[in-house]
């Protein structure tokens, strides 16, 4: 309950926040119980949307359905990119792109008008790779940071500490949208 009412303060204050823990520790709950909250708050809302790795799917799918939440749940495999290859946490190495699969969702037409944002093993957007623009397909990092705008987002991770501070601070830019001195006001940090 505490963790929930503290994410749910900082989604108000700053547009997003981390749910950063160890494994087991519950954070799918946590998330489920922001989402559900969120739903009642703001019932004209759009749906939510949640970006998991493939393996998490089912699992969300079943929680959402408990937690009577209404959200899309979506495989960040399923969404385009145009990046060469990946690094795939599970596996434990890079994937190589599969340049015959054009199935992939574009996030910001696939869902232009969508409710609050969460990413489950958020950690996995924490490079941002190539901007890419014109007709090529922007990766999926900037794809996100495109969607989310200044709406509500908020990230799941078990892994904040074990990435590098560049890491994080590319993951915090993807609410904070780049902007150098979004904490200025809110927390008197300049940079």
């Amino acid at each position: 309950r505490d963790a929930v009412n503290l994410a749910l303060r900082m989604i108000e204050t700053y547009g997003g926040c981390y749910v950063g823990d160890v494994v087991g520790t519950g954070k799918t709950f946590i998330g489920a119980e922001i989402l559900r909250q969120m739903r009642l708050m703001y019932p004209l809302d759009d749906p939510p949307l949640i970006i998991c790795p493939a393996g998490l799917k089912p699992m969300w799918e079943r929680t959402i359905e408990e937690f009577a939440i209404g959200a899309t749940v979506l495989s960040m495999s399923a969404v385009t990119s145009n990046e060469e290859g990946e690094y795939d946490e599970e596996e434990g190495r890079i994937q190589e792109k599969d340049p015959s699969n054009n199935t992939g969702v574009i996030l910001s037409e696939a869902y232009p008008n969508r409710g609050p944002v969460l990413v489950d093993e958020a950690h996995n957007f924490r490079n941002p790779g190539t901007q890419g623009g014109g007709e090529k397909v922007r990766s999926r990092y900037w794809q996100l940071f495109d969607m989310i705008g200044h709406k509500e987002c908020f990230f799941l991770t078990a892994t904040p500490i074990n990435n590098r501070l560049i890491d994080f601070r590319h993951m915090v830019e993807l609410f904070t949208q780049k902007q150098g001195d979004f904490f200025a006001s809110r927390l008197g940090i300049q940079s």
